[in-house]
């Protein structure tokens, strides 16, 4: 990507995707979130989602079959499924969980520019996935004159295991590649002890300037890889590889349906982007489609049919990923801001109506199976986004009082208000009682 006269710095995310992004325009007023997602491939296997899915990465809380792992700023918190607040996995009672000796502390390089931390729990191990940055100049190694720079921001990612209360660390692999972040919802997901994510290989920067300090030109070539980790002996596999892509700022999501790991990257200035479908047995991966400009946002799928809806845009669509046709399947009566749906057990949850007034919020959703029809209706007395699943669990976000996430059992998705069961806010870093204090 070439940018006339002007050398950015840093890569901020533009409004219209972090909108997309964050379930975008309610969550982010709400919520001072930072900064897409599948891989395809044949196969006509129908798998039983809750049976497999065995972790995912909601802003920052990885939550899993037997408890909830926060990869907080600065330390590991651990939390019940029954709520009642993170504590932090030191259980030293002495500590005061602020100081670099703590057992909860994430990892942080001296040398390097840390990107991020991420904990969860795997055969009663604490796993850490560690990614940071390397600068790397090529100056040298080119004949550019002394006012043209030519550098990288390469990205490495270390494996370590511990006891579950954070001691006894060992270093066990390292692979090139980074985490694209743990802030964003759909940003892992973890299946028979693999777990997938996307994120930047590596980031190449050439600047020219004339004799009076004038920047001609910036070009920055992009690469990035979605990985899946085996928490068994730590070796890797990349998928959906791209080198020298355009952009500067790329988010990344996953998510697995009927045993499908689905992976999608969407660049926020040029809005382009890629989804792709992995089938985990085969470890093939088949890109489902491209986009140069206007990434739908991604719902979920059932069999071979994936759900998204378009910019501006209030109609649900649908694709066949095999025969690469699609049809609108439902289109909203109201004229609401955006439109709302989720995926579970061959149903999609559609959001038909809300309201966000003080001592007014609700939600109404419409309920259709996979061939668009209408099915069922569900209201509730709160404003109410869902999330992903984790076995018969799922995870929800509340607006009023305060914005939670929860969870109830799918079965009694009904009755989410009287007993759902809140675990924290939905910024997953604010469940920190200590973030932003010093020792």
């Amino acid at each position: 990507m070439r940018i006339q006269g002007i050398a950015l710095n840093g890569s901020p995310l533009a409004w219209s995707t972090v909108m997309k992004s964050m379930k975008y325009a309610v969550i982010m007023m709400l919520l001072p979130l930072m900064c897409a997602c599948l891989c395809a491939c044949g196969g006509d296997r129908q798998t039983d989602r809750s049976e497999n899915v065995s972790g995912t990465l909601q802003m920052g809380c990885f939550y899993e079959e037997d408890m909830i792992v926060l990869s907080a700023p600065e330390r590991f918190l651990y939390s019940g499924w029954e709520g009642g607040g993170f504590q932090s996995v030191c259980t030293d009672p002495t500590c005061n969980h602020l100081s670099d000796s703590c057992s909860a502390r994430t990892f942080h390089k001296a040398d390097r520019v840390n990107w991020c931390n991420l904990g969860l729990v795997y055969l009663d191990r604490l796993i850490i996935l560690h990614s940071y940055v390397e600068h790397v100049d090529h100056r040298s190694q080119s004949a550019d004159g002394a006012g043209n720079y030519d550098y990288s921001e390469v990205w490495h990612t270390d494996i370590y295991e511990a006891d579950l209360d954070g001691r006894n660390r060992k270093y066990r692999s390292s692979f090139d590649g980074g985490i694209g972040s743990v802030n964003l919802n759909d940003s892992a997901v973890m299946e028979d002890g693999v777990l997938y994510f996307g994120g930047p290989v590596e980031a190449r920067s050439t600047m020219e300037y004339d004799d009076g300090g004038t920047l001609l030109y910036h070009e920055l070539i992009y690469s990035d890889a979605f990985y899946g980790v085996n928490l068994e002996d730590y070796s890797v596999r990349r998928f959906a590889e791209n080198k020298e892509k355009d952009g500067m700022s790329y988010s990344y999501y996953v998510s697995i349906y009927d045993g499908y790991v689905y992976a999608a990257a969407s660049e926020c200035y040029l809005e382009c982007g890629n989804w792709y479908r992995i089938d985990p047995g085969t470890g093939e991966c088949e890109e489902i489609m491209r986009f140069d400009s206007d990434v739908p946002l991604f719902f979920g799928a059932v069999g071979d049919q994936v759900y998204y809806r378009r910019n501006n845009d209030l109609t649900l669509y649908t694709m066949d990923v095999k025969a690469k046709e699609e049809r609108a399947v439902f289109k909203l009566e109201k004229e609401l801001a955006f439109l709302e749906a989720a995926v579970f057990d061959d149903r999609i949850w559609v959001l038909t109506d809300y309201c966000m007034e003080a001592g007014s919020y609700m939600t109404e959703y419409t309920v259709l199976n996979a061939e668009g029809e209408v099915v069922d209706s569900c209201h509730f007395d709160e404003y109410i986004l869902f999330y992903g699943l984790v076995g018969d669990r799922l995870i929800y976000s509340s607006v009023f009082p305060e914005e939670k996430m929860g969870w109830v059992d799918l079965s009694d998705v009904r009755n989410l208000i009287g007993r759902g069961i809140l675990i924290g806010y939905a910024d997953g870093r604010h469940n920190d009682p200590l973030l932003f204090r010093a020792n």
